[in-house]
């Protein structure tokens, strides 16, 4: 079952390359001539890797999160952190305008990081821990702080770049 998996794994990643604003044909790819290798280098690649990654941290995240608090159905996106992460955007983008996208990303992840560290203090004070009641809960206060992020966008005419970002 798991050979099978990594198998369709690397299919779908090779699959990956192909797919772009250029098109790649499989055999473009083997003998890589210059336009090829430049697109596969400098953005199918690095493309392929970031996902990767991405993936990978995700799963890791929600893992780590689902032992704190003790229940199989939590996932960062039922507990606040995509919501906490789209307030610290709209926080950056009327703190400092000018910042670039890195300093917006490092405001989201504050902010992620600090709705965490308050969903699991939240959950700890339940005194009675249902496996349904954790995710409702923590969609509870995603949706708080997604309401806050949209009013904050609101008082200051930023929606539109609100939508851009998410």
């Amino acid at each position: 079952m798991r050979a099978g998996l990594l198998v369709l794994f690397v299919v779908l990643c090779g699959a990956s390359l192909l797919v772009g604003a250029r098109q790649l044909a499989w055999t473009q790819l083997f003998t890589l001539s210059g336009d090829a290798w430049l697109t596969l280098t400098a953005s199918r690649l690095p493309r392929l890797a970031a996902l990767v990654l991405t993936g990978v941290g995700l799963s890791v995240c929600g893992v780590i999160l689902q032992h704190i608090v003790r229940n199989k159905f939590v996932e960062p996106a039922t507990c606040g952190g995509l919501d906490a992460a789209k307030l610290g955007i709209m926080v950056a983008l009327t703190v400092a305008p000018s910042m670039g996208p890195g300093g917006r990303m490092a405001f989201a992840l504050a902010f992620c990081f600090a709705a965490s560290l308050a969903f699991v203090m939240i959950v700890r004070r339940i005194r009675f821990k249902n496996t349904v009641l954790v995710p409702v809960m923590g969609l509870m206060f995603g949706g708080v702080l997604s309401a806050l992020a949209e009013f904050h966008a609101y008082r200051n005419n930023i929606l539109q770049s609100m939508q851009g970002w998410l």
